[in-house]
């Protein structure tokens, strides 16, 4: 029997001869330490996206090591990660939702830091540094263009109805939201519906 019994949590790669008769052959004697690994993504692009809105894309960070893992996200604005803080299991995989919140048209580059921590036991040398993650994105202001300025409804009669129809177009390179909202000043009498 050979019995080996580390006695620093560190590895160890060595071996043992055994000298006999017919000569000498080695047995390996390994030892390693537990390891923390991670996967993150190292860029996420969000393209151009709507100033004033909220834009979303998700991403997983995961687990690859042999410990388990605590994460905290730091982000400056526009920019947030959601969750920003959590643990996860060896093997376990997280989705992880990046929201980017333009207010101006302009292009905005970031950098998230993720900070990790692994069991008190993990000696200095197998903890992981923090890792980063490049962020860009795009804010563009959303153009609407409507066909027709102004919709004029003549006299109609009581109990009657009349459609007019108009186009609302998207001039720009990203999603525009919209809402139509009546305004009360425009009809004397009943109620207008849009």
């Amino acid at each position: 029997d050979v019995v080996f019994r580390p006695i620093r949590l560190e590895p160890y790669d060595d071996y043992v001869e055994f000298l006999t008769e017919r000569g000498s052959f080695y047995v390996p004697i390994k030892a390693t330490i537990p390891e923390m690994k991670v996967h993150i993504p190292e860029t996420l692009d969000f393209g151009f996206c709507p100033v004033a809105e909220h834009t979303s894309r998700k991403f997983q960070i995961s687990n690859v090591g042999e410990l388990g893992i605590a994460f905290r996200w730091s982000i400056k604005a526009p920019m947030e990660l959601v969750p920003s803080a959590g643990s996860m299991a060896p093997g376990q995989s997280i989705t992880i939702t990046a929201i980017f919140s333009p207010q101006n048209a302009s292009v905005f580059v970031c950098d998230a830091i993720c900070e990790l921590e692994g069991p008190d036991h993990v000696p200095p040398n197998a903890r992981l540094g923090p890792h980063l993650m490049h962020l860009g994105g795009i804010g563009k202001i959303p153009f609407l263009h409507a066909t027709e300025e102004e919709l004029v409804f003549k006299d109609i009669q009581t109990g009657t109805q009349n459609v007019r129809t108009f186009k609302l177009e998207n001039r720009s390179l990203v999603p525009a939201s919209f809402q139509v909202i009546r305004r009360e000043s425009d009809c004397e009498i009943g109620r207008a519906h849009v």
